[in-house]
């Protein structure tokens, strides 16, 4: 009803309590479906589900967190007129702005105030018209109210206007999808790993499974190892980890394979907040510049970013200031669209090229025709089984001519040939076995190899479902098996089954999950899957036997250097013995020598 959801209570009454709807599980549903209200009778009126034209719910503001408490605020313009306004029932900002603009005193007289978006549209500001300096620009809340403080709006001073600053519209929750978080606006998958601040590690395995926030969230808040807490961030524009482990580092997110971490804009180190490590990452960028910074150090900090944007510096030649700042989008269409804010900085910036997606027409016919648009100047599906790509503005209609185009067709198969061609000699590689050498693949003997291949040929040797078919098999497209199992293909009778049976050819490679497009796809899947893949799950038993081997050369090298150390010291135990028998022959060799010669002179005498 008006744009809000309405719940009747039809048991008739007598309850203990009101009609009441609540969160479970650790939800904020109730809120943002408005349903936070308090019931009248056997009916309870939810709040505004929409803003309407140009304008934002006040809940959505702070990155969701919204407004604390409703309520009034208190208006003093800069004549000293007065003014109290009520906002305990707005829903949207627009309620506020014009709440304030139409303020009025106890005495019905107008308060010269203007209140409107800013400049970076991102908040808004509050200006006094009317040039006096009577009394100082005051706004405060009123009641319990928070609502200026909330809207960064409160001010008690000799000045003209009050700016808010960003208010964080909420721009992401756990239901967006992460192509419109993610920094090249695709999917992707991989694995990162997350290091905690005590050196604790998970690994985060990121499958084609996961496709929105809050599968990212969930997914990293399943883990286990590093004490760490994923959740939506404070200024609506993506998430955070948060540190639980209490330890003396700060928590970090590293590649483990691919770039998906990157991508996510997770990468990197975490920052202290109040205690403990966080590491934000949101499409929201802070670079902070000092009196020293120059502007390739802007330029650098741009392009380290996680912002998802290029920057470079111009020379136009000029003879003063002839540098320019070039900042540009690294995401296409409308999606690209940058938001710079500056603080105690003008960078002189203006919009070259405004971030919008092609549009296309299509039909000549003012009723019947419709508009599509794409974020590149490719529109996929325009009609069925059409592409259009755009090369040009046009001003009349352009007559398009659809016809098969069976190239594709023999590409891709011509590509699944080569690709298991390479993998035929690839798997030859690896489990050849030279007699004459005693030399062996490293593969030689192990069950993968013959796994891949029997999974692939499985693919290979489908026969169609549809009996009736004139394509049955790879064989009725030319595709046949030939010397040392690999394939080659006959492209005259190729071109012949096109030609000739052209809905059965793609019916054959296209049907859904029973065509053989479909069929191979979740042949690879089921092999190079990073969770459950059968590489994976081999890479990762031949990872344990690396570990297992790697601690017992380590406790073998221990055991070594402790025995080292031993025959060390019985070695200087047995030079020192040596030295002392040495010692006491030379001793006896002299006493010797004394003595005989004492002797012969007592003879001689």
């Amino acid at each position: 009803s008006n744009g809000r959801l309405v719940l009747h209570d039809l048991t008739g009454g007598g309850g203990s309590g009101p009609l009441t709807v609540e969160d479970i599980n650790g939800s904020s549903v109730v809120r943002q479906l408005g349903l936070d209200s308090t019931a009248v009778g056997d009916t309870l009126t939810g709040k505004s589900l929409t803003a309407g034209i140009n304008s934002v719910l006040l809940r959505n503001l702070r990155g969701g967190q919204g407004i604390t408490q409703l309520g009034s605020l208190n208006l003093t313009d800069r004549t000293g007129t007065t003014a109290t306004i009520d906002l305990s029932n707005a829903e949207t900002l627009d309620d506020v702005l014009s709440a304030i603009n139409t303020a009025t005193s106890s005495g019905s007289v107008k308060l010269q105030l203007k209140a409107s978006l800013n400049s970076a549209g991102t908040g808004i500001v509050v200006t006094d018209t009317s040039g006096s300096t009577s009394s100082n620009l005051t706004i405060s809340d009123a009641g319990g109210s928070t609502v200026a403080a909330d809207l960064g709006i409160a001010v008690d001073a000799a000045q003209n206007s009050v700016n808010s600053g960003s208010l964080h519209l909420r721009y992401l929750n756990e239901a967006s999808s992460l192509t419109k978080f993610s920094v090249n606006g695709a999917l992707s998958t991989g694995s990162f790993i997350i290091t905690d601040s005590t050196g604790a590690e998970s690994t985060i395995s990121i499958t084609s499974n996961v496709k929105t926030l809050g599968d990212l969230i969930e997914r990293i808040n399943a883990s286990t190892g590093a004490q760490v807490t994923a959740a939506l961030n404070d200024t609506g524009d993506g998430i955070k980890l948060i540190d639980n482990a209490g330890g003396t580092e700060q928590l970090s997110v590293r590649e483990l394979s691919g770039t998906v971490a990157g991508n996510y804009r997770l990468l990197g180190t975490g920052v202290d907040v109040s205690g403990h490590s966080e590491l934000s990452a949101g499409k929201t960028t802070v670079i902070d510049l000092t009196s020293e910074s120059t502007l390739q150090d802007l330029v650098d900090k741009l392009n380290g970013s996680k912002s998802g944007l290029s920057a470079n510096l111009i020379d136009n030649g000029a003879s003063i200031n002839s540098l320019r700042l070039a900042i540009k989008s690294n995401v296409s269409g409308a999606a690209g669209e940058l938001l710079i804010e500056t603080s105690g900085i003008d960078l002189g910036l203006t919009t070259s090229s405004k971030a919008q997606d092609a549009i296309l027409r299509v039909g000549n016919d003012a009723l019947g025709s419709y508009l599509l648009t794409s974020s590149t100047n490719k529109f996929v599906g325009v009609t069925t089984g059409v592409d259009v790509e755009l090369k040009t503005i046009g001003t009349e209609p352009a007559e398009v001519e659809v016809k098969d185009d069976t190239s594709g067709i023999k590409n891709n198969l011509s590509k699944f040939v080569d690709a298991y061609n390479a993998l035929i000699t690839a798997a030859d590689d690896l489990t050849s076995f030279d007699f004459a050498g005693g030399t062996k693949g490293i593969l030689q003997g192990n069950g993968i190899v013959d796994r891949v291949l029997s999974r692939i040929n499985d693919v290979r040797n489908i026969r169609n479902t549809d009996s009736s078919s004139s394509i049955q098999s790879l064989v009725d497209l030319g595709i046949r098996v030939g010397e040392g199992g690999k394939l080659s293909i006959d492209t005259a009778k190729l071109d012949a089954a096109i030609a000739d049976h052209s809905e059965d050819v793609k019916t054959f490679l296209n049907k859904k999950d029973t065509g053989f497009a479909d069929k191979l796809a979740n042949a690879v899947k089921s092999l190079t899957d990073v969770v459950d893949g059968s590489l994976t799950h081999e890479s990762d038993a031949a990872q344990k036997n690396v570990d297992v081997l790697t601690t017992r050369i380590t406790e073998l090298n221990a055991i070594l250097d402790k025995r080292r150390d031993l025959l060390v010291l019985k070695f200087g135990s047995l030079e020192a013995t040596l030295s002392k028998l040495q010692q006491q022959q030379t001793a006896v060799t002299s006493f010797v020598s004394i003595y005989t010669s004492s002797t012969s002179n007592n003879n001689n005498n």
